[in-house]
């Protein structure tokens, strides 16, 4: 779920998890930006959000862009192809039901994907410094 709550800094530590809303502004050396699918990226538009469709989709989008900017050092861009269903729902990605669901690569994602390194399998990975 998305908090526009502000990422506060209150004691040191090494790694800080956040929101992208609650990132805004803050960098660091690594940013891992987890859920880089369709369903979290744009998501659907809650009811609360004051704007249209499309506001909500530019909003959404901008939020993204922001977000890959704050590393110094390394990016990590991360999604899960599929799940199962209950852990989708439990998570706001999926109606309730059964079996396993599958996630859409982020439009956001699509928009430059041409720009970045190739995709390394999560077992395959070997770190930010491997």
């Amino acid at each position: 779920m998305g908090t526009r709550e502000e990422f506060v800094e209150e004691t040191p530590c090494d790694i800080r998890v956040a929101t992208l809303w609650g990132a805004k502004g803050v960098t660091a050396d690594h940013v891992y930006i987890l859920g880089v699918c369709k369903e979290a990226l744009p998501g659907e538009k809650r009811e609360e959000y004051p704007g249209t469709e499309a506001e909500y989709f530019d909003e959404q989008k901008r939020l993204f862009y922001v977000s890959i900017t704050r590393t110094k050092r390394t990016l990590v861009l991360s999604r899960a192809r599929q799940m199962f269903r209950g852990e989708a729902v439990r998570l706001g990605l999926a109606a309730p039901g059964v079996g396993i669901v599958r996630f859409s690569m982020s439009p956001f994602l699509q928009d430059i994907i041409e720009l970045l390194p190739g995709a390394v399998a999560g077992y395959a990975w070997r770190g930010c410094e491997g």
